[in-house]
């Protein structure tokens, strides 16, 4: 079986969840200003900690790390590590890493690994799903 033969569009989930969040029947407040700020912990500079974990993976939310390169061939890769996917922010943690490559003559590639096999450190970007790994400091990434 071909890893990369399911087709998975960040840009469609992305799309979808625009149009779900219109569909709120409360009044959405910008979260700018920096009562938003002190409320999740957080200041105008980016900290390393901000890179790691910061939801509950078994809670009403879900997390995810996002990463894209191009290369010089005009080839490019999207890789996505997920708490769970986003439109299921209620169900249990799901961890799973979306990757999808475009080659330079349009032609896509897809893949979807899920594991049970889940870590992402508090401190820092620093997260494992079965044996996907990425580690980073805010200036340099390693898979």
């Amino acid at each position: 079986m071909n890893i990369f033969s399911r087709h998975y569009s960040i840009p469609i989930i992305l799309s979808i969840l625009i149009i779900l969040a219109g569909c709120t029947t409360g009044k959405a407040i910008p979260a700018t200003g920096p009562e938003f700020l002190e409320r999740d912990g957080l200041t105008d500079a980016v900290n390393i900690r901000e890179d790691g974990l910061r939801t509950n993976p078994e809670g009403d939310s879900f997390e995810w790390w996002y990463f894209d390169a191009s290369f010089n061939d005009g080839s490019t890769a999207v890789i996505v590590f997920f708490t769970k996917g986003p439109l299921e922010p209620s169900g249990p943690a799901r961890p799973m890493v979306s990757i999808t490559i475009t080659l330079p003559d349009g032609g896509r590639r897809t893949a979807e690994i899920s594991s049970d096999v889940f870590y992402a450190s508090k401190e820092q970007c620093d997260v494992r799903i079965g044996n996907c790994r990425v580690k980073g400091d805010l200036k340099d990434y390693q898979c």
